[in-house]
């Protein structure tokens, strides 16, 4: 059986097109996300949309809430990578909320991979919590983005938490 050019195009001519058009609506978002062209002065507010904490404590794995709540300030921008500050920030796990100390934050974001890491430290209710946090983009929007931020901190009593947060970047005039 012999199939015409004629229905042969009539047929991938609109998967083509549905194709392109598929294509450019999922690339949108992406290329208007703001960090791609941050610059020195630029801030940006992270916010939990929701997140957890885990440690185990006298044997026993324990679930708490958890959030990341950051002002970041970029700093430098060397090609692909942002360096940036924290102007002011939180991690609050459970009830007990660490303020962090902005002098001691460092921050870096590579654009090609689209992941963060940030490391630090913050003053809470009986102590210091120590933390190194690690953000991947998930869902670029056009007013920011959203992130899953990953790691580990140690707070006061020596505990050790696994934080698994959900979050959402956005750049802040």
């Amino acid at each position: 059986m012999m199939v015409s050019k004629a229905k042969v195009a009539l047929v991938l001519v609109p998967v083509a097109l549905l194709s392109l058009f598929v294509a450019g609506f999922l690339m949108a978002p992406i290329s208007a996300d703001p960090i791609l062209n941050a610059s020195v002065g630029d801030r940006y507010a992270i916010s939990t949309v929701v997140g957890e904490a885990k440690a185990r404590i006298n044997g026993e794995e324990v679930s708490v809430p958890a959030s990341v709540e950051l002002l970041c300030e970029v700093s430098e921008v060397h090609g692909n990578w942002i360096f940036f500050r924290i102007v002011y920030g939180t991690v609050k796990i459970n009830e007990t909320v660490y303020a962090i100390t902005s002098d001691w934050w460092v921050g870096a974001y590579y654009k090609v991979l689209r992941n963060a890491t940030y490391e630090g430290r913050g003053e809470g209710e009986g102590g210091t919590l120590y933390f190194i946090l690690r953000s991947r983009d998930r869902r670029p929007t056009h007013e920011g983005c959203f992130l899953k931020i990953w790691g580990t901190a140690r707070d006061p009593e020596g505990v050790y938490w696994s934080l698994d947060v959900k979050a959402y970047r956005t750049k802040v005039d």
